[in-house]
């Protein structure tokens, strides 16, 4: 394999990893959505799914432009429930370690995992 296929086919694995933590980012966003009570509706005008917030924390928002990865605002509402959802310290724990840090990555993965173990 020449330089050229071998710079094609890293470049492609590379593609290919990551539309899959993208795709598993939007999974972790809906996961988070349902969790906070956000219900999945259509717009009136296409067929682009939305998420509309019972709560009206955020306006109706299409799934790919779901902010829990990116945005604190969007995050800590979700933390309060987590911590109000009756969890003792060890079930929240990496949930405060990560707040501790002040790592939004950290936090949403502690969230997510928070959540796939509550949902067992």
């Amino acid at each position: 394999m020449n330089e050229m296929e071998q710079e094609k086919r890293v470049s492609l694995h590379a593609d290919v990893m990551l539309r899959r933590a993208l795709d598993l980012r939007a999974k972790n966003n809906v996961l988070i959505a349902e969790f906070m009570g956000m219900k999945l509706g259509q717009d009136h005008t296409n067929d682009n799914m939305y998420y509309d917030d019972a709560e009206n924390l955020h306006p109706p928002t299409p799934i790919d432009e779901l902010k829990f990865h990116t945005s604190w605002d969007w995050l800590m509402p979700v933390v309060e429930k987590c911590y109000d959802n009756g969890a003792d310290e060890n079930e929240v724990g990496d949930i405060t370690h990560a707040l501790l840090d002040c790592d939004i990555d950290h936090t949403y993965k502690a969230v997510v995992e928070f959540i796939n173990q509550l949902n067992k």
